[in-house]
């Protein structure tokens, strides 16, 4: 038995378990959340875990991820996700960040490559992919009703405006995304879509569209609001088993 942990031990820490290039590290984790290399193998995150290029960062259920990358790229990424780091390059005059969304959501905020080459970072997804010109970004794959059951318990909180929030009821599972600064662009063959913070867009396998306002499940999501959260304050409240939703030194910066 102690051959065999000592076995998944190895093979979970093992170089063939992560790709070659590390281009970041974690900032917060909670809960289950994994890194799978190109080859297969896993490797379990914590805070300061490094991440490397072309990995697909995994969150179970309940669990969320805060990434800071090289070039201060900020991304939050919500529970029962799965992201890709499909390409992440700082050399000078290739600057280039590319991922792929292949469940659940995510926010991101981009840094320096974002502001020296925006036409070379990409967010991609089945529906849609997704170009910024330097921005703070939402992405959220949604399956058959989850979207619509997690916005009937936020109806309770105001937004920040109320018109500032709408409805999901006319609207099939898919892909929403909201930019909340700066600009982004979304494209599928035949379309694209402009937007300027605050708004967002829809798509799904056979359409694209402008929203008139922002869903109430992206303006009040706490995992990917996270991105903003003093983490600081935050592993002081773990420690002392204490929520840090209850306390006001852990609001938003």
């Amino acid at each position: 038995q102690m051959v065999s942990w000592l076995l998944v031990g190895l093979m979970l820490g093992s170089p063939g378990a992560r790709a070659s290039a590390e281009i970041g590290s974690v900032v917060f984790a909670k809960g289950a959340v994994s890194a799978v290399g190109t080859d297969g193998g896993v490797r379990l995150l914590a805070r300061d875990s490094a991440v490397f290029q072309q990995e697909k960062i995994a969150t179970a259920a309940e669990s969320f991820a805060v990434i800071r990358f090289r070039d201060d790229t900020k991304m939050s990424i919500r529970p029962n996700s799965e992201v890709v780091i499909d390409r992440f390059d700082e050399s000078t005059g290739r600057e280039a960040a590319e991922f792929s969304l292949l469940k659940g959501g995510l926010r991101a905020i981009t840094g320096a490559i974002g502001a020296k080459r925006p036409e070379n970072v990409r967010f991609r997804t089945r529906a849609a992919s997704i170009g910024i010109r330097g921005t703070d970004l939402v992405l959220r794959l949604c399956e058959e009703n989850e979207c619509r059951l997690e916005e009937l318990s936020m109806l309770a909180f105001e937004p920040v405006k109320t018109e500032c929030a709408t409805s999901v009821d006319d609207y099939q599972p898919g892909l929403f995304f909201a930019v909340l600064e700066g600009a982004v662009y979304s494209e599928k063959v035949g379309s694209r879509i402009d937007l300027e913070a605050i708004g967002s867009g829809y798509a799904n396998d056979h359409e694209m569209t402008c929203m008139n306002v922002v869903p109430r499940f992206i303006l009040h999501d706490k995992y990917l609001n996270a991105i903003d959260l003093d983490w600081r304050e935050i592993e002081v409240f773990d420690l002392l088993g204490i929520d840090p939703d209850d306390y006001p030194a852990c609001e938003v910066l």
